[in-house]
C-alpha cells in the first residue's frame, strides 16, 4: 500500500488549491443558475396524478407522481449535494496516480474530473444556450478516425 509523505502532499498542494478554487466558482456559478431556475417551483402545481396502489387493503396510503420538472429538480439537487467533494477526492486520486507513474489509471480519472466539470458548467443553461467552436476543429470530434 502506498502511503504519502509529507513531500508529496506538498508538491500536490499549490495545484490541489488552484482545481479547488477554479471548481468551487464554477459550482457558485451553478448554484446560482439552479435556484434562478427552480426559484418558482411548487410542489403542489406539478402533481401529474395521485392514485392508491392497494385501494383494497390501504386506501389512504397513496403515491404522488410528479412532473418531469421535478424529477430533473431532484436529480439536480442530488447533483450539486456532493460534487466539490467528489471532485477534489477525484483530483486527489489522480494526482496520487500520478506521482506514481500508474499513466493508465489516470486515464480514468481525468474522464470523471472532465466529465463531472463538463455536468457542472453546463448544469441549468436555458435552451437558446449554444455552444460554439471558433477554432478550425471541433475539440470533441478531432480524435476521430
Amino acid at each position: 500500500m502506498f502511503f504519502d509523505t509529507p513531500e508529496c502532499e506538498s508538491e500536490r498542494q499549490p495545484h490541489a488549491e488552484r482545481f479547488a478554487s477554479r471548481v468551487q466558482r464554477a459550482f457558485d456559478k451553478a448554484t446560482i443558475r439552479f435556484n434562478n431556475d427552480y426559484h418558482n417551483l411548487r410542489l403542489e402545481d406539478e402533481i401529474v396524478r395521485v392514485y392508491a396502489p392497494y385501494p383494497d387493503l390501504a386506501p389512504n396510503a397513496t403515491i404522488t407522481v410528479y412532473s418531469a420538472r421535478v424529477r430533473k429538480y431532484k436529480a439536480d439537487q442530488a447533483f450539486l449535494r456532493d460534487i466539490v467533494s467528489k471532485m477534489n477526492i477525484q483530483y486527489n486520486a489522480l494526482m496520487c496516480v500520478l506521482q506514481q507513474g500508474k499513466w493508465d489509471l489516470s486515464k480514468d480519472s481525468l474522464y470523471k474530473l472532465n466529465k463531472y466539470m463538463f455536468d457542472l458548467q453546463s448544469m441549468c443553461r436555458p435552451d437558446h444556450h449554444v455552444i460554439e467552436f471558433k477554432g478550425d476543429k471541433n475539440p470533441l470530434t478531432a480524435n476521430r478516425r
